[in-house]
């Protein structure tokens, strides 16, 4: 449980660490490095910002020590890694009561990951409704342009005709103006 509580603090979205702040191109929980231990891991405390709109933007990060538990070298607090190695070493020297001891940890960090959950479900609601504003603020610029720059088909025909008719007689009226000379009459 405890790996794969690392490899979920190591969760990537597009190639992105997401709980490692603005440090998002390095790996927060390195099980591989010399002297590792989760407990101790103290995660960048930056935000990744996303801008919403003009002079509008969200932190869209959270960081290991947010969703996780602070750095915890020690291993006394309820940082999530402490709980499980605790944990682990009570349920391997067969120390119960230390195993139940732990219930108010899992539950204080189980807490955690849950507000965590729900911060990021009301920011993702709020890019919803963002996104909700927009595509009815594009909607309705997009009917008054309409309204702007699309043509009355019928008074587009009407006029037409109307200016057809004015040529018609323009040109029928020329004809009867000019009348025909003696030269008409030789050819």
């Amino acid at each position: 449980l405890k790996g794969q509580l690392i490899d979920i603090g190591n969760s990537k979205i597009n190639g992105k660490y997401i709980f490692n702040g603005e440090m998002f191109n390095q790996i927060p929980y390195d099980a591989s490095a010399a002297g590792f231990d989760a407990k101790g891991v103290a995660t960048d405390t930056g935000t990744v910002q996303y801008a919403l709109g003009a002079n509008v933007t969200v932190g869209i990060s959270l960081t290991g020590n947010t969703v996780f538990g602070d750095s915890d070298p020690a291993g006394t607090g309820n940082n999530v890694f402490s709980v499980m190695d605790r944990l682990i070493t009570a349920m391997s020297t067969g120390n119960y009561s230390g195993v139940s001891a732990e219930i108010g940890n899992i539950e204080i960090s189980s807490d955690r990951m849950l507000n965590a959950r729900a911060e990021i479900g009301a920011k993702v609601n709020r890019v919803e409704l963002m996104q909700n504003r927009i595509a009815d603020f594009k909607l309705s610029l997009t009917d008054m342009q309409s309204k702007v720059e699309d043509a009355d088909l019928e008074q587009v025909l009407i006029d037409s005709t109307t200016a057809q008719s004015i040529y018609q007689a323009s040109l029928s009226v020329g004809a009867k103006v000019i009348s025909k000379s003696l030269v008409d009459f030789l050819s």
